[in-house]
């Protein structure tokens, strides 16, 4: 049987950010679509990182584009 690997992940709500109610916001959404507010929190930061890869892979592009 494999082993269940795991890893947490704190995050931390800033004091600047509070007025916009994150937590309770994912609350509300992880009810709506009957998931757990982790795999809501994960599939939000697949999402990101994915987009932040485009972006860099298409600076790069630009780079090399211009450099010729």
């Amino acid at each position: 049987m494999a082993e269940k690997v795991t890893r947490r992940l704190s995050v931390y709500i800033p004091l600047s950010k509070r007025h916009l109610k994150p937590i309770e916001r994912i609350k509300k959404l992880a009810r709506k679509r009957k998931c757990s507010i982790n795999d809501l929190v994960v599939e939000a930061i697949i999402e990101y990182i994915k987009r932040e890869e485009r972006k860099r892979a298409r600076k790069g592009t630009s780079r090399k584009k211009a450099g010729r």
